[in-house]
């Protein structure tokens, strides 16, 4: 095996130690009591988070006027340096001119009865990845026709994300902050901040978890993770515990080497569970803090850092001024770049846990050893099934190793039979989880798949992100039953219509800047690297993994050029509603900034972006550090810098009724369903069918709400509906067919 040479000045950090706990006993009287247990508090332990003065101080309303942001914060346009306006090089975001219907209807209920635990399925996402399985699914609605309303915290960067309790408040962490924050809440409709917890924190910046207190409550528990402490903290900013993990970071080590990749729950021990970068695990008990047993290490060693074509890193001084307002250290960013690659880490994903037997699945690397050369690094990636005994000490199930690394999270199928995963080139993986053993794998035809499979609870249905693609697969077991072909996909979703690209083969601005400046300089610099034959090609493709909603697939798309490794380097984004069935464009709403994180979807239905620029910032760099080379004084400040930041993207006043039609659409499609499948169903199946119907009738609740307050429907009209509402809250199986007509009386009137 040939050794790889490391061009990257990043080194092996070593992995971080372990120290002594200093430990207080747990006592009401604050006495010692040798059968207590042991809690080493944190600094935050007992404490309020803090109310801001002026809760918009950092919050810009954008009303859909995305051109209007990008003209504000680009420098350029100014007609003394050259001028190039945004508005010269935007392209148009083509959606269709109504709203087509949804062709996607569920066929059955799925067999599997998911135990009744804190995590459950989810009507938003309430861990990274939506639930605990990270299957990228919710049972909401997704706003069909938004329009992005504002950009809060424009300061704050997050690469995993936000979360949300059931009211649609947005729970974020930042990574490698300006401000000292550990963690921030904001009101989901305004985007003002609601509270923060004061104090940065090394390795903070995974996703939290958010579980209700206990089954059945009313209020939610936020849990949220560094490198040294785990906390837990109410809804109204009341920290509950702060618990140190048992580790320290080693001294020099930075926010990515440490990086907690966010917090999961393990329902048999009523526990939450976090990983490291470095391959460390803690289990803290959820209630108390306690933590169950000493931090658990895997046995893997870091990647190979990556053997960059050239150094990104010396784009900084061209890109400075925007990252020095989202990181502490801009030296961070490449730390990031680095880990997205998945180079130079022992993990770089979070994990899953299946709600049905605790076993935790693993994407990391291999032991040193396992690719026949002992060196300190590993060649090979590795996916561990991890199980906790009783007392929350972690054991190695089984590793399944393979060469090259992955960048995607494990996905668990609704029963936890099965694991999808992919590798470091271009095949879709499913593993038997009880095993390990590879029961089938599948090119995607595009490259590798980054960030994490979407897996649905229903129809086998598996939808897999590359750098350019979306493509909807069915379970290999499942495709020839379903009238299916075996081995091919059940579709490639059609990006390519996100933008009228048309406007560059005609005599238009956006033509002649793509073609006198865009090509030129972008040619000029991958030349100057060595690749030679590099051809600016504008491109469509995906930005990001795509999710589930109750009424398609949403996604991120970006418009730019093709890099010399096959990704998307997006010079404008949207973000698209996909058929479920056809792989079809429903709708499109144009973005102002890249993400490299999850299509996060509240319980609202509202798209909650969280801004987070890789590639457009090399873009950016690209440009400027050409434009200095050439003393060209528009390219030396072309762009809008780096926006930081949440998104949210949310129907607009005057169209909620839009939402509140897609939700009975969608109900009424569940319904019909549910009518067919019960006579085949235990009992069980379909009460926790009718608990996910009833979700969605919350949902239109609320919106039927937001629509009266704009004016769009009269109170009559609200209290006809609500009656109807209060009757269908009572379904059970026994009067499915009779209360079928109550839906056609919720539909809105536009």
């Amino acid at each position: 095996m040939t050794k790889r040479t490391i061009t990257t000045k990043q080194q092996h950090r070593a992995k971080a130690l372990l120290y002594p706990a200093v430990l207080l006993m747990l006592s009401a009287c604050g006495g010692s009591d040798s059968s207590e247990a042991r809690i080493d508090y944190g600094p935050l332990h007992g404490q309020q988070a803090s109310v801001p003065g002026d809760p918009a101080a950092n919050l810009i309303p954008v009303n859909g006027n995305t051109t209007g942001l990008l003209q504000q914060l680009d420098a350029s346009r100014d007609p003394e340096s050259g001028g190039l306006n945004p508005a010269l090089y935007l392209l148009p975001t083509r959606s269709p001119a109504s709203l087509p219907e949804h062709q996607w209807q569920p066929q059955g209920i799925p067999e599997h009865l998911s135990p009744a635990t804190l995590g459950g399925e989810g009507a938003g996402f309430y861990a990274l990845h939506g639930d605990t399985r990270n299957s990228d699914e919710v049972i909401a609605v997704a706003a069909p026709t938004p329009q992005l309303n504002w950009i809060a915290e424009t300061h704050l960067l997050s690469y995993e994300g936000g979360v949300f309790d059931r009211q649609s408040n947005v729970y974020v962490v930042p990574v490698d902050p300006v401000e000292s924050v550990y963690l921030y809440s904001l009101d989901g409709q305004s985007g003002e901040r609601r509270w923060s917890l004061p104090g940065t924190r090394i390795g903070q910046g995974g996703a939290p978890l958010i579980l209700p207190r206990t089954l059945g409550a009313d209020d939610d528990v936020i849990y949220v993770g560094s490198y040294e402490y785990l906390t837990a903290i109410s809804q109204s900013g009341e920290v509950l515990w702060d618990v140190a993990t048992g580790l320290t970071a080693p001294e020099g080590a930075g926010h990515i080497d440490t990086h907690n990749f966010g917090v999961n729950y393990h329902s048999e021990l009523d526990a939450v569970v976090a990983l490291m970068a470095d391959g460390h695990l803690v289990v803290h008990d959820r209630q108390t803090g306690a933590p169950m047993a000493e931090p658990f290490s895997l046995p893997g060693a870091p990647t190979l850092p990556m053997a960059y074509q050239t150094d990104y890193s010396q784009l900084e001084p061209f890109v400075h001024g925007g990252l020095s307002r989202l990181f502490s250290d801009t030296a961070t960013f490449f730390d990031v770049l680095t880990m997205v690659l998945g180079g130079g880490y022992e993990v770089a994903n979070y994990f899953s846990i299946d709600p049905n037997t605790g076993r935790m699945l693993i994407g990391a690397t291999a032991p040193d050893e396992a690719d026949g050369v002992t060196d300190g690094y590993s060649a090979y990636g590795a996916l561990f099934a991890v199980t906790l005994d009783a007392t929350g000490q972690a054991r190695i199930e089984w590793r399944r190793d393979f060469e090259g690394g992955t960048a995607a999270t494990p996905t668990l199928s609704l029963d936890g039979s099965r694991v999808y995963t992919a590798d470091a080139t271009d095949q879709l993986l499913a593993i038997d989880a009880n095993s390990g053993e590879l029961l089938w794998s599948q090119p995607t035809g595009s490259g590798q798949v980054v960030g994490s499979v979407a897996v649905s609870r229903e129809g086998g249905e598996i939808f897999a992100s590359t750098a350019i693609d979306i493509i909807k697969f069915v379970e290999m077991g499942d495709c020839a039953g379903n009238g299916t072909t075996c081995g091919e996909p059940v579709w490639v979703a059609n990006l390519s219509d996100t933008f009228d690209t048309s406007l560059l083969q005609q005599a238009t601005p956006q033509a002649q800047v793509y073609q006198q400046v865009f090509k030129p300089a972008f040619e000029a610099f991958y030349h100057a690297i060595g690749a030679s034959d590099f051809t600016f090609t504008p491109y469509t493709g995906n930005m990001v993994l795509a999710g589930i909603t109750g009424n398609g697939v949403v996604a991120q798309v970006g418009f730019g050029y093709l890099n010399t490794q096959g990704r998307v380097m997006p010079l404008q984004i949207s973000q698209v509603l996909l058929d479920r069935e056809t792989g079809e464009i429903r709708a499109a709403t144009p973005g102002v900034e890249e993400s490299v994180s999850v299509m996060a979807t509240a319980p609202n239905g509202n798209l909650y972006m969280s801004n987070s620029a890789l590639r457009r910032v090399l873009n950016l760099g690209i440009l400027r550090a050409v434009g200095h080379q050439t003393n060209n004084p528009m390219l030396k400040v072309v762009g809008s810098e780096t926006i930081g930041g949440i998104a949210q993207f949310a129907q607009p006043d005057g169209r909620h009724w839009q939402l509140a039609n897609e939700i009975v659409a969608v109900a009424t499609g569940r319904m019909d369903n549910l009518i067919d499948s019960t006579a085949s169903h235990s009992s069980e199946a379909v009460s926790m069918e009718i608990a996910r119907f009833k979700v969605l009738l919350k949902q239109y609740q609320d919106t039927l709400t937001l629509a009266h307050q704009a004016g769009e429907v009269s109170d009559s009209e609200v209290e006809e509906r609500v009656s109807l509402l209060d009757t269908l809250m009572a379904l059970e199986e026994g009067n499915l067919q009779a209360n079928r007509p109550l839906l056609d009386g919720l539909s809105l009137q536009q």
